[in-house]
């Protein structure tokens, strides 16, 4: 299996950075699945690139902390690593009970700044591995207080 078939960002010609661009993914989207459609297909590549993968890349990909787990995965960050930040967890917990206090506009606002804020501090930390190595704590922490925030403003959207 070659690299593009790996790495997600490859596969739908998508710069290694977040946010991903959607109106882009979905253009890729549809090419990629033209072009593996059986009746289409015209080399061994195109073949092993099957329907089910790019589904399952497009879907994760649409959210952006599957995004930013994919690009830090390629950075060889594991995730998991770090442990779970009582501070995070104590934020998250706020944001919860903020919303069942009936003032969702503003959280939602408040949810979106976290997930630029948190995506540019991803950015840095991935734009600076090209210099020294990438602070594999900072971005497990910053990943898991994304997924949070990501998972919190899926519920409630």
């Amino acid at each position: 299996m070659s690299e593009e078939i790996h790495n997600p960002f490859t596969l739908f010609s998508l710069p290694h950075s977040l946010p991903v661009d959607q109106q882009v993914l979905k253009k890729r989207y549809f090419e990629l699945q033209r072009d593996s459609h059986p009746d289409q297909r015209k080399d061994s590549e195109a073949q092993s690139i099957s329907s089910s993968l790019i589904n399952k890349y497009y879907v994760e990909l649409r959210k952006v902390s599957n995004a930013a787990r994919y690009l830090l995965e390629l950075h060889e960050v594991d995730v998991n690593s770090a442990q779970q930040d009582p501070e995070m967890l104590m934020e998250i917990m706020d944001l919860e009970e903020r919303f069942s206090d009936g003032s969702a506009e503003d959280v939602l606002r408040d949810l979106d700044q976290k997930i630029f804020d948190n995506i540019n501090i991803l950015n840095t930390l991935i734009q600076s591995n090209k210099e020294q190595k990438i602070d594999q704590e900072k971005a497990s922490k910053t990943w898991q207080k994304l997924r949070f925030i990501d998972q919190l403003k899926e519920r409630y959207t």
